[in-house]
């Protein structure tokens, strides 16, 4: 699932995931339990420097629902670019 860029915090946005899916647990858990795995990909792209903090009651969240979470930056080739001209 693709979800658009907006100004809201990323931890908010998987904080509001998290609390969509604790429903679900249940299958969750019997998910990985039957040797299943969940991993929540995020394809952060950056126009410069930005950052967020995942607070441990959100990690929490995610850990109880057995969400592995895969985080991969991609900088925008004019970051990339300042920085070797430094």
């Amino acid at each position: 699932m693709i979800v658009p860029t907006t100004i809201e915090p990323l931890s908010d946005l998987l904080t509001e995931w998290a609390d969509r899916l604790e429903k679900h647990h249940i299958f969750l858990e019997s998910l990985v339990s039957s040797g299943g795995r969940i991993e929540l990909f995020i394809g952060w792209f950056l126009d410069g420097n930005d950052g967020d903090i995942f607070t441990s009651g959100l990690l929490s969240k995610l850990a109880k629902l057995r969400i592995d979470l895969s985080l991969c930056l991609y900088p925008s080739e004019q970051v990339g670019e300042e920085s070797s001209e430094s």
